[in-house]
């Protein structure tokens, strides 16, 4: 385990079951890294006069389990544009090394549309990465997400999503041509055809700055009602379309201070579980429901059964794909054991080895 600044109750890294989960020490000691983070944030954001609070399952494990959801495994703040940008103006005086404060103007292809908070000592690759070889920094992290306002007109919202959407795209695109371009293995005339457009245009795209003028208008038009008094508020740029995210201003006027696991985790007085993650807050493990699960899927499958075979379909391929393609990751990070042999092959250099090899 890598030395951190909090200091950890002494049974805390111990495998223990809760609500019938069973907690391993690998996953102790990524939420042991993740409330370090935490604690840093609160730290600095509290120094400042900066409001935070828990968003999505992390608030709805504070409130329910008095710390972390057993089977979730990171952690979600969120805070107004204006605290937003407060805390992007202080964050490099006041996170140094190990703690790096992550965007796309500090760490250009991340590209989250929001902050992370991560533990540069560490490695904490999402799934859906795990194959790529990106450059910038993917030690585990906390996120950090900017809530902005919401119109009360339908037709404005979705005219602005549409446009949040593009201009994300477009960011997207220019970063995969430059700070997020790394070469295939797999000769193909598509890989070829990419190699040769990148050696053309790469120079061209960073010198126009392309990617980063893109990126400040998905961010521009996430913010284009915040000048407005409206009671709404989102985290637009994370998910545009989404109202199951919308959620009212005055919710999160007064925050109030409540237990998560050794510590406490601000979060809005009128607290509702069913806005803050509604998936999660109906989400039920006992066995008694499976038989209620399986009314409801039968009932769905008869009433769509092209999505269910699509969906089978695509969760299934690996076992019988021409070519190995499918790593075997664990939880939200990577298994470590194919990370390694990614390292080895790719030739990556990283300063932040894993956390489970870190002890060692």
């Amino acid at each position: 385990m890598i030395e951190l600044d909090i200091r950890l109750p002494e049974q805390f890294l111990n495998e223990e079951i809760r609500y019938g989960y069973t907690i391993t020490r690998q996953m102790k000691e990524v939420w042991a890294v993740e409330l370090d983070l935490l604690n840093k944030l609160l730290e600095v954001c509290k120094k400042h006069n900066i409001s935070v609070f828990a968003s999505g399952g992390t608030m709805l494990g504070a409130v329910r389990h008095k710390g972390f959801i057993p089977w979730d495994d990171d952690i979600d703040m969120m805070m107004f544009r204006e605290d937003y940008e407060k805390l992007c103006l202080v964050a490099p005086l006041e996170f140094r090394y190990p703690y790096f404060f992550q965007t796309e103007y500090s760490d250009p292809g991340s590209l989250r549309g929001h902050a992370q908070l991560r533990n540069t000592k560490t490695t904490g690759i999402l799934k859906s990465e795990f194959n790529e070889k990106y450059k910038f920094n993917q030690g585990i992290f906390l996120d950090i997400f900017p809530l902005d306002n919401v119109d009360g007109n339908a037709v404005l919202r979705k005219k602005q999503a549409k446009r949040i959407n593009y201009w994300k795209r477009r960011a997207y695109f220019w970063a995969k041509l430059t700070t997020r371009y790394h070469e295939e293995n797999e000769l193909t005339l598509k890989t070829i055809v990419k190699k040769a457009l990148v050696k053309v245009s790469c120079n061209t795209i960073k010198k126009k700055c392309l990617e980063e003028r893109a990126y400040q208008r998905f961010e521009k038009e996430c913010q284009k009602y915040n000048k407005e008094k409206t009671s709404l508020v989102s985290t637009l740029s994370l998910d545009a379309c989404e109202e199951q995210f919308y959620k009212y201003r005055s919710d999160y006027s007064e925050l109030i201070e409540i237990p998560f696991e050794f510590m406490t985790i601000p979060i809005g007085k009128n607290y509702d579980p069913n806005l803050s993650d509604p998936v999660k807050n109906t989400y039920k493990r006992k066995d008694e429901y499976i038989s209620e699960y399986f009314r409801v899927w039968w009932k769905q499958f008869l009433k769509h059964p092209q999505t269910y075979v699509n969906a089978t379909f695509n969760g299934t391929y690996g076992y019988y794909a021409y070519k190995d393609q499918i790593k075997n990751p664990c939880g939200y990070y990577g298994q470590p054991e194919n990370f390694w042999k990614y390292q080895k092959k790719y030739q990556v250099q990283l300063v932040y080895p894993l956390i489970l090899q870190a002890s060692s």
